[in-house]
């Protein structure tokens, strides 16, 4: 018997980074522990995470574009979909 849990590839958080976007969320339940994974994406100034701070919605309420803000540096940018990663 394993104990190996599995771990997320970067295509995998992409896909459901989409899924969740596209239903209007800006989390994603973990499927065997229920813990809500956040959006974010990586400053790209510092590296640093950057998480949401702005969501635009479309007439279906799918999430159309995120702002988000680095805490460290204090830079804003719109994020690119496939710049957004799960925490």
């Amino acid at each position: 018997m394993s104990n190996s849990k599995h771990v997320a590839t970067l295509d995998e958080d992409q896909e459901a980074v989409r899924r969740a976007l596209a239903a209007g969320d800006i989390t994603v339940a973990d499927q065997e522990s229920g813990y809500r994974r956040s959006i974010y994406a990586l400053c790209p100034r510092d590296g640093q995470r950057a998480t949401v701070w702005r969501a635009v919605r479309g007439a279906d309420q799918a999430i159309t574009e995120l702002t988000v803000h680095c805490s460290r540096c204090g830079n804003e940018f719109v994020a690119t979909v496939d710049g957004l990663r799960l925490r």
